[in-house]
């Protein structure tokens, strides 16, 4: 979800002029009052639309109602010429009755504003499915060693009672009685979407030819992941008080204890320094064509922070065999490896942290990823269990 106030597909009118009249006619009704304070009525017929002056109008949301803004953002968020999102939605809407006027030449922004007209509870699925599908950058957090890691899905109950939790810690750091929990529960580690405010921001606006601004609360979603066969619980938020708020409540109400999330590292480096090269092996993984080590940063104690050195090269246990030369002394905390896929034209970047964060930039490469370096000893020998 955007975090700033941007009516993006809506406000430009030639991708108006891309949705059907009836259609965008019918969802427009849902500001009537906006636009009439505006000075434009909206038409009884459709073809009467003014796509130029509507798009002018949704520039400069000053005065939108509550509920019209939301449902403006939702769609708008859906409409973008995204391949992938279109077919997450067909995928969403398949076997619906309504569904059935979803012809072959239908754009994303008709089928978001189908969906939206038709069961508009399906846009926060879609929205939700969606984040999820997205790279990301994860901060993971093990349970403590003897805890069992066992899930049960929460009840009604237990899920109102988390998200009062959250409410409490989102409050308190002034982001509002917003939250939201989404979960999904499939085959695999269990996730949840949850949904928040950000503190209020100011935006500059233009309204009837003057400057003002609009006031508003920017919404956000954080994702979590827990893995019950590893007892990893991972997180998309990097502020500290928010993974502090979500280990100690999904803690306390989903395993019975505020503490079963600890600090106990994920990773393990010694692999580099005892192996070399040989720890970048991969004959097990046919889908993996070679494996490079390209950067490594480590510190040293010293002085009131220490010291801190940083090494890059595109394969650099070659760049250091080159001038015969080994892996620095210090403390290892973060590993990037450029992975070359046999069905990708270029190689992946895998990053991983002592502070127990993994970045990959294509998530559906994650599994693979995750399954190499547990095969080569990356990851703590304790949480070695299958995903």
């Amino acid at each position: 979800m955007s975090k700033t106030l941007n009516t993006r597909y809506f406000s430009k009118p030639s991708d108006l002029r891309r949705i059907a009249p009836a259609r965008l006619l019918q969802f427009l009704t849902l500001g009537t009052s906006f636009f009439e304070s505006k000075g434009y009525a909206l038409p009884e017929n459709a073809d009467e639309l003014d796509h130029d002056v509507i798009g002018t109008i949704l520039a400069e949301p000053e005065g939108m109602s509550e509920e019209f803004q939301s449902a403006l953002f939702q769609v708008s968020e859906l409409s973008k010429p995204d391949q992938e999102l279109f077919d997450l939605m067909v995928r969403i809407v398949e076997g619906k009755e309504w569904a059935e006027e979803a012809h072959q030449d239908i754009t994303n922004a008709d089928l978001a504003l189908m969906v939206f007209l038709n069961e508009p509870q399906l846009i926060e699925e879609v929205h939700a499915q969606d984040y999820i599908t997205k790279p990301k950058s994860f901060q993971y957090f093990l349970a403590e060693d003897d805890a069992d890691h066992t899930f049960h899905k929460p009840s009604e109950e237990t899920l109102a009672r988390l998200t009062a939790a959250l409410n409490a810690g989102f409050v308190k750091k002034r982001r509002g009685e917003n939250a939201k929990v989404t979960i999904r529960d499939g085959n695999g580690p269990t996730c949840f979407l949850v949904r928040h405010g950000e503190q209020f921001a100011r935006q500059a606006a233009i309204q009837h030819g003057e400057s003002t601004s609009v006031f508003f609360r920017p919404e956000m979603h954080d994702l979590l992941i827990y893995n019950a066969m590893s007892g990893e619980l991972r997180m998309t938020t990097k502020a500290k008080w928010q993974q502090a708020l979500y280990l100690e409540t999904f803690g306390d109400l989903l395993f019975g204890n505020k503490d079963f999330f600890g600090n106990s590292p994920r990773f393990n480096f010694d692999p580099l320094r005892e192996l070399g090269a040989k720890a970048l092996s991969h004959a097990e993984f046919p889908e993996i064509e070679w494996i490079a080590l390209r950067e490594i940063q480590l510190h040293r104690p010293g002085g009131s922070r220490g010291q801190w050195e940083i090494r890059k090269a595109d394969n650099l246990f070659e760049s250091l065999d080159a001038v015969d030369e080994t892996l620095p002394d210090g403390e290892i905390k973060k590993v990037t490896f450029r992975i070359k896929l046999k069905n990708s034209p270029r190689p992946r970047l895998l990053k991983i942290g002592s502070d127990n964060k993994e970045e990959v930039k294509n998530d559906q490469d994650r599994a693979l990823f995750d399954n190499w370096l547990k095969a080569r000893g990356f990851i703590a020998e304790e949480n070695h269990e299958d995903e």
